[in-house]
């Protein structure tokens, strides 16, 4: 769920750091997530109209909102979260409205290799060299840093 916020923003906002942060911090799985990045930064780019759009439409459109998005540009460090760009709020609203349905849909994948064909991939001649490269290693040492 984090590579997916941080592949549908930018790394150019307030909302990158913490999202960093967290990735760094809590036992999560870097490989995961590194790949959602990408998945999600590949479909960030693809919907970036729909996203302009959704964006636009939150900022401009909705008469209700104005005086709130007034009030935040208006604080000190709220304007470097970027929010008032049409790209960044639709992109921070899909990611609001995909972590759940994103959470509970990876979960039951997961739940799914992990039962039918873990044994299966595990034996498989490319994982096998996969297991024996250098960047794995690395990686392994990373989550070994981090207690995991």
């Amino acid at each position: 769920m984090l590579g997916m916020m941080l592949g549908l923003l930018t790394f150019k906002t307030l909302f990158a750091a913490p999202l960093f942060l967290i990735l760094i911090l809590v036992n999560v799985n870097l490989a995961a997530a590194i790949v959602g990045l990408f998945i999600f930064r590949l479909i960030g780019y693809l919907a970036d109209p729909l996203l302009h759009s959704l964006g636009y439409w939150v900022l401009a459109d909705i008469p209700g909102l104005k005086g709130f998005w007034t009030a935040l540009a208006s604080m000190r460090i709220v304007p470097f979260a970027r929010f008032n760009n049409t790209l960044i709020m639709g992109g921070l609203i899909a990611a609001a409205v995909l972590a759940i349905p994103l959470f509970w849909g990876v979960k039951r994948l997961i739940i799914g290799y992990r039962e039918g064909y873990q044994e299966r991939v595990k034996n498989w001649k490319i994982i096998k060299i996969l297991k024996g490269s250098a960047l794995f290693r690395f990686m392994s040492g990373v989550e070994k840093l981090g207690g995991r």
